[in-house]
C-alpha cells in the first residue's frame, strides 16, 4: 500500500504536506496537477520553493495538450457541428477542465496499484469528503482528522501582522519561525501597550503648545529632518 498525496500547491494541501513530514507519517510520492499555461506563476514558483524546502520531489502529471488546445482547438467527434472547435471557455456547468485533470490523475493512480489517497480538505468542508476505496483506492483527510478549519488560516494570518507590527520585532527580537508558530495563539489578541504621552502616535503636544516627538517605539520611528545651518 503506497501513500500518495495530492498536491495543489494551495494553502490546505501545504499545511496538511508539511503536518504531515513533521508526524513522520509515510509518504512515497507527492502528486501535483500543473494546468499550464494557466496556472498562477506565484504558485509555480511555490511548488519548488516547496520541494526544495521539503528536500523531495514532487511528481508534476500535465495533460499532452495544453488547455489553450483544448479551450480552443479541440475537435469533438461525432458532431452536429462539425465546423465548431474547442470546448469553450469552462463555465460551473461546463467544468471540462476539472475532468480533464481528475482523468490524468486517476489514469496515474491507477498505475500505482493499492494506495492511500491524502486530500486536503479543510475540518469545516466536511460536505466535500468522499470516503470510499475505488480500485485499491482509499481517501483520507489529515486536517479533517486534525480539526484544522479555514478559520485557524485566517487566526493565524492575523497573529502573524499583530506580531510583525510588534515592538519586539521594531526592537529585532525576532522569534525562529517553529517557535513563532507554536505560540501563534499568544499573538491573536495581542495589542502592544499604550503611551501615556502619544497614545502611539509617535508625537504629542507639551504644555506649551510645542509638538514633541516621543520617546516611545513609535517616535523613536519617526525620521527627524536635519536642518542645514545656512
Amino acid at each position: 500500500m503506497k501513500h500518495i498525496v495530492s498536491f495543489s500547491g494551495g494553502k490546505d494541501s501545504t499545511a496538511m504536506l508539511l503536518r504531515m513530514i513533521e508526524l513522520k507519517m509515510p509518504i512515497d510520492e507527492i502528486l501535483y496537477f500543473d494546468c499550464a499555461p494557466w496556472e498562477f506563476p506565484q504558485t509555480s514558483r511555490h511548488i519548488v520553493k516547496v520541494e526544495k524546502f521539503i528536500g523531495q520531489r514532487i511528481t508534476t502529471l500535465r495533460p499532452k495538450k495544453d488547455f489553450d488546445w483544448w479551450m480552443l482547438k479541440y475537435r469533438p467527434k461525432n458532431t452536429k457541428y462539425p465546423g465548431i472547435k474547442g470546448k469553450g471557455f469552462p463555465q460551473p456547468n461546463l467544468r471540462w477542465c476539472t475532468g480533464l485533470k481528475r482523468d490524468i490523475m486517476r489514469k496515474y493512480q491507477n498505475s500505482l496499484g493499492e494506495f492511500t489517497d491524502y486530500v486536503g480538505f479543510a475540518y469545516d468542508e466536511q460536505n466535500r469528503l468522499k470516503p470510499y476505496n475505488y480500485r485499491g483506492k482509499i481517501e483520507k483527510y489529515p486536517l479533517v482528522d486534525w480539526k484544522w478549519t479555514e478559520q485557524d488560516w485566517k487566526d493565524i494570518q492575523t497573529a502573524l501582522k499583530n506580531y510583525l507590527e510588534s515592538e519586539r520585532v521594531a526592537k529585532d527580537r525576532v522569534q525562529d519561525g517553529k517557535t513563532w508558530f507554536n505560540n501563534w495563539g499568544d499573538w491573536l489578541k495581542y495589542k502592544e501597550p499604550v503611551c501615556p504621552k502619544c497614545r502611539n502616535t509617535g508625537k504629542y503636544i507639551s504644555t506649551t503648545g510645542f509638538e514633541i516627538v516621543c520617546s516611545c517605539p513609535k517616535g523613536k520611528a519617526i525620521k527627524i529632518p536635519e536642518h542645514v545651518a545656512e
